[in-house]
C-alpha cells in the first residue's frame, strides 16, 4: 500500500512538473525568432531609388536575386511601408555590393549604391522609431 502511495504521488509530482515546463514553452509566451535583413539599393536610369530586402540567410546573394522584379520596392515611400512590416528588433545591414567571390564579372559595384546622405538619415530615422535597426555599409555613413 505504501509503494502505491509512493508511485502515486511520484506519478503527480512528474505530471505537474511536464505541465509547468509545457507552459513555459508555449509558443505565445515565447519571444519571437528575430530574422535579420540584407538592405540593396540602385537607382534606376530616371533617376528613380529601387530597393531590395532579403533575410539575412547567413549565404551570399546572387545579384538575379536581389534584383528580381517580383522583390523590387520602387521608392523611399514603399521601402518604408515594407520596413514598417517587419518587428521591432529586427536589424537591416544595407549593402552597397554583392560579394566578389559571387559575382566577380559583373561591375556590381557601379550597380548598387545609396541614395543621398539625408535620404538614408531620414531611412533610419523611420526604421529607428519602429525599433528597426539600419547598419548602412560600404562608403556610407550612417
Amino acid at each position: 500500500m505504501r509503494y502505491m502511495r509512493s508511485t502515486t504521488h511520484l506519478v503527480m509530482l512528474v505530471s505537474v512538473a511536464i505541465s509547468v515546463v509545457a507552459a513555459q514553452n508555449h509558443p505565445k509566451d515565447r519571444q519571437k525568432v528575430l530574422m535579420n535583413y540584407e538592405l540593396y539599393s540602385w537607382q534606376e536610369s530616371k533617376g528613380n531609388w529601387e530597393f531590395s530586402i532579403l533575410p539575412n540567410l547567413e549565404r551570399y546573394y546572387v545579384i538575379e536575386e536581389v534584383l528580381d522584379k517580383r522583390r523590387t520596392i520602387h521608392g523611399v515611400d514603399r521601402l518604408k511601408l515594407r520596413l514598417s512590416q517587419l518587428p521591432a528588433g529586427t536589424t537591416v545591414y544595407w549593402l552597397d555590393r554583392l560579394s566578389p567571390d559571387v559575382e566577380p564579372k559583373h561591375k556590381i559595384r557601379e550597380r548598387f549604391g545609396y541614395p543621398p546622405p539625408d535620404v538614408v538619415e531620414e531611412i533610419q530615422k523611420y526604421a529607428g522609431k519602429r525599433k528597426i535597426k539600419i547598419e548602412v555599409f560600404g562608403g556610407q555613413d550612417g
